[in-house]
């Protein structure tokens, strides 16, 4: 049976992981893989602060803990361009892990060549970034336009923040063991 580790990234805890891990629970489930590990990271795919959580992808992939890892889209994985993304499917490929992606088949297309692969991913990992660009630029300009208009962007000086957070002891992230028994 094929174990797999499910990579599951949302930006803020404001965010709710359930829905991605529901549906790549579910996706497992229908291609009779056992999930060995879930790896669910809050941090912007963007900033790179998911990169410490990689790197737990990484150790584990070379522990040979799994056989794939499952994820929802690229985007997940990273936003930070071709060169990134490409770099995290070498290295899963180096240890002899499989990456999957439920909205981008092409990723585990076994019949098509490894060159074509990359070509892929590389289109789609622009496509990411690029968009990761365009809405942080409308971010920015939507804050412009409010600052123009006497908008108070952000809390007003010498406020605390007085929202209740959740925090997590592990740094913004979690990592679950499975094992059936």
């Amino acid at each position: 049976m094929t174990r797999v580790a499910l990579w599951v990234r949302i930006s803020t805890e404001e965010q709710n992981d359930e829905n991605q891990l529901q549906t790549m629970r579910e996706w497992a489930e229908r291609r009779d893989w056992t999930i060995s590990t879930e790896f669910v990271v809050v941090a912007s795919a963007w900033r790179g602060n998911h990169h410490p959580e990689l790197n737990r992808l990484f150790d584990a992939a070379n522990s040979g803990d799994f056989d794939l890892v499952a994820i929802r889209d690229l985007a997940r994985m990273s936003r930070e361009g071709i060169w990134h993304t490409l770099d995290i499917w070498r290295r899963l490929q180096a240890f002899g892990v499989g990456l999957v992606s439920l909205q981008e088949p092409f990723v585990q297309e076994l019949s098509a060549s490894p060159a074509m692969v990359e070509l892929l991913i590389a289109i789609t990992a622009a496509t990411n970034r690029a968009r990761s660009d365009q809405i942080s630029e409308a971010t920015k300009s939507g804050m412009r336009a409010a600052r123009s208009r006497g908008s108070q962007i952000g809390r007003p000086p010498g406020s605390k923040d007085s929202k209740k957070r959740k925090q997590r002891s592990d740094a913004g992230s979690r990592r679950l063991n499975r094992s059936k028994q």
